[in-house]
């Protein structure tokens, strides 16, 4: 997967096929809380759509992304001065600026279980008690990832249900991220979280695979 992300092509697909509504966006930067007291980091950042709307609310945001063309476009969206963009993956965390308000969107399924582990207690280093961290990504609601051939018959009705006529289009990449990559159940979800002091505090159900989650800081 890092290999296809250095291809500018594959990026431009991603962009084109899972653009984030600016409905949306307004949604979780609501939900975030974000204003002018805030530090805002965005884990997978993308094409920069989230960050530059919440660079007018924040007092500095910063994107970490492994893509060159992504971090490109997400430059040329940037109307402010107040940021910052990292380009690596989610293993090397070194040298981040401290923030409270963390956002990450279809990026932390990339992370096996333990490194999802280690993510969330690196950043914790970063994050002071209280921060809020808000992930939408693969979440399997009603079972663990373990179980995820014994409810793969389901899983997939509930994807044609989801995506609707968009399903034949994303089918490819929906089924190899179910099975490469690392979508995991809730109660996985939450001891990652835990291990760097977070605790959900809300979790928003989309479909049976996908949905967000508000986490809180508490230790």
């Amino acid at each position: 997967m890092s290999l296809l992300w250095k291809k500018a092509s594959y990026a431009e697909k991603y962009s084109k096929n899972y653009f984030f509504p600016d409905p949306d966006i307004r949604f979780f930067i609501k939900k975030l809380k974000i204003s002018k007291k805030d530090f805002v980091g965005d884990f997978g950042c993308g094409d920069g759509a989230f960050l530059s709307a919440a660079a007018k609310k924040a007092s500095f945001v910063f994107g970490v992304d492994m893509s060159s063309s992504q971090l490109r476009a997400a430059r040329k969206k940037m109307k402010s001065k107040n940021f910052k963009f990292f380009k690596r993956n989610f293993s090397d965390l070194a040298n981040l600026p401290f923030f409270n308000k963390g956002f990450a969107r279809k990026s932390l399924h990339h992370l096996k279980f333990s490194e999802k582990k280690k993510f969330f207690k690196k950043i914790s280093e970063k994050m002071p008690k209280g921060s809020i961290f808000v992930i939408e990504d693969g979440i399997f609601f009603l079972f663990s990832r373990k179980e995820l051939k014994k409810n793969w018959g389901n899983l997939m009705k509930d994807c044609r249900k989801y995506y609707g006529k968009e399903w034949e289009k994303k089918k490819k990449d929906v089924i190899y991220c179910f099975k490469k990559e690392y979508p995991c159940g809730l109660s996985e979800w939450r001891k990652a979280l835990s291990a760097g002091g977070f605790v959900i505090k809300e979790a928003k159900k989309y479909s049976s695979f996908y949905g967000y989650m508000l986490a809180v800081k508490e230790k």
